[in-house]
């Protein structure tokens, strides 16, 4: 999928209908200096988003990988896209 296709993706959601992928984005947000604020602001204006892969979709959703570029480091965001929301790809 190309960055300009993941954005639009991403953009198409509300902020309810994206789920961190607990407890393991909260740990690694955490790990990294990211607050979750900042990794919503992320998610809600995709603009700075570098990288996006799907790792796989199951009953929860369909899950991915996002790659974010900031003023001083890349932001990595693990997101589940819930099944009755999703998009195809």
């Amino acid at each position: 999928m190309s960055i300009k296709k993941a954005r639009e993706l991403l953009s198409s959601y509300q902020r309810d209908q994206i789920k961190y992928n607990d407890p393991h984005v909260s740990i690694a947000l955490q790990r990294r200096g990211i607050s979750k604020a900042e990794a919503g602001q992320c998610l809600m204006d995709p603009i700075n988003l570098t990288h996006a892969f799907k790792e796989r979709e199951d009953t929860e959703g369909q899950k991915w990988e996002l790659f974010f570029s900031s003023k001083k480091r890349i932001i990595q965001i693990p997101v589940i896209f819930k099944p009755s929301l999703s998009h195809n790809s």
